[in-house]
């Protein structure tokens, strides 16, 4: 770090190696004339995957939901029903997560 600061470099630079370096490289050539257009598209595509995403998952917990519905045990009496309720919730989680 000292070498950075020695030689007058920021940490930011473009011929820094690696992930820093060409991240900063890729974020200047996105748009030519340098405008910040390109920050609005960002925001409307990322809103617009994420809205497609949380739809998607609502898909599958309606669907998933009385399928599994028999297994619920609203009182539960023992600690096995308890952490047989927990892994099944975290299994469909991951599943809904990866999907």
């Amino acid at each position: 770090m000292a070498s950075n600061f020695a030689t007058g470099s920021s940490l930011f630079s473009t011929t820094r190696p690696g992930f820093v370096g060409e991240t900063m490289t890729t974020l200047r050539n996105v748009d030519s004339d340098r405008g910040l257009t390109w920050v609005a598209l960002v925001l409307f595509f990322m809103t617009v995957h994420l809205t497609a995403g949380y739809g998607v998952e609502r898909l599958f917990r309606n669907w998933v939901r009385p399928h599994f519905a028999y297994m619920f045990n609203p009182i539960p009496q023992s600690r096995a029903e308890k952490i047989g309720y927990l892994l099944l919730s975290g299994v469909l989680q991951a599943f809904s997560i990866a999907l």
